[in-house]
């Protein structure tokens, strides 16, 4: 003998499908609201609440017409999309997720690098400027002193090109480390921006219309609630109004006529009728 639920099957379900939705919600808002914040966008505040007006409405509206709906098709075609609708907000997470994270181990490692470039450039410089000292005093010394100047100005000018390569190539290799990610780049350089959000108005539109095609099955008696809910609307069982009754209009009474007269001359009626019956008009 089979025991019952302590829990209806029906709203294990429920529970188990907004469970899911609220999750995936959590964690591509948590991710997409970082990106937001990092483009320094003026209107970051509106740009969080569209993602959550079109994105979490359209998952949470697919997922209650899904579970709810009395029509088999709605049912169907509500899972459809709110399946492929979370397949592509998880696949769009992960990859700005991914981007975010490039760009921070970039930013790392351009700090390290420019820091290790500037300590061996400072090395550099002293190592070669004490050295040209050296070889322009013993050039002093001698009595070259044009020697000594011209050792002098060649260390200068070999300390500065040494340091332009050094920073060229420093700015190859920042330029070279950009963030990256494993959908495409044309994907994360704008379209990334709007595809999500316009899937997620078709997918609610597309919901939208096939709902208003089952309106029939889902509010028979159309009383403007559906009838999943009749019995639970305010306490009580919502019935439709009775429909009116249309009393036809009694037709006007009609007054009785006069019987004619008949009249007679030389026993024979000459008000244009011919007596009925026996003749029982017929005067004595």
């Amino acid at each position: 003998m089979n025991k019952p639920h302590t829990l209806p099957f029906s709203w294990q379900r429920a529970l188990v499908a907004y469970a899911l939705q609220t999750g995936v919600t959590l964690y591509s808002n948590s991710v997409l609201w970082g990106h937001i914040d990092s483009l320094n966008h003026p209107y970051a505040v509106w740009l969080k609440l569209g993602l959550i007006g079109i994105v979490d409405l359209a998952g949470y509206v697919l997922v209650t017409w899904h579970l709810f709906a009395r029509a088999a098709s709605t049912r169907v075609i509500c899972f459809a999309m709110a399946l492929t609708l979370m397949i592509v907000v998880l696949v769009h997470t992960g990859g700005v997720a991914g981007y975010e994270g490039s760009k921070t181990e970039n930013l790392a490692m351009i700090e390290a690098m420019a820091d290790g470039q500037a300590k061996i450039a400072q090395a550099q410089t002293e190592a070669q400027t004490r050295a040209n000292n050296e070889s322009a005093l013993k050039a002093n010394q001698l009595g070259q002193r044009n020697t000594a100047r011209r050792i002098i100005t060649q260390g200068q000018q070999t300390v500065a090109s040494a340091n332009a390569d050094a920073q060229k190539a420093f700015l190859d290799k920042a330029e070279a480390a950009k963030p990256h990610s494993f959908l495409p780049e044309g994907y994360m350089r704008g379209a990334m921006y709007w595809v999500l959000m316009a899937l997620a108005g078709f997918f609610l539109m597309a919901a939208l219309w096939v709902t208003e095609k089952a309106g029939h099955v889902e509010d028979a008696n159309e009383n403007g609630i559906p009838d999943a809910l009749e019995g639970f609307v305010g306490g009580r069982t919502w019935t439709a109004a009775p429909p009116r009754q249309v009393v036809a209009a009694k037709p006007p009474a009609v007054e009785p006529q006069p019987k004619p007269v008949a009249i007679w001359q030389g026993g024979k009626r000459i008000d244009g009728h011919e007596p009925k019956g026996n003749g029982a008009d017929r005067p004595h």
